[in-house]
């Protein structure tokens, strides 16, 4: 589903809001990477960026040390 979106992104230049509960289907098609918890947005950036420095909500939600 991901290569499918990414093609179509690609191909016709779409904007695309993609929701997703899957961590591992973030990092290929994102330019930018919103993580809502709460009904608010706990973290944006690019996936690189909040990878590298994940808030404490975002490292509570993949079950990372805090």
């Amino acid at each position: 589903m991901v290569g499918l979106v990414e093609t179509l992104r690609r191909e016709r230049e779409l904007t695309i809001l993609m929701v997703t509960h899957q961590p591992e289907d973030i990092p290929s098609p994102s330019t930018r990477t919103l993580f809502v918890e709460d009904g608010r947005i706990a973290a944006d950036g690019s996936f690189a960026d909040l990878a590298a420095r994940p808030t404490p909500a975002l490292r509570r939600y993949l079950g990372g040390p805090r």
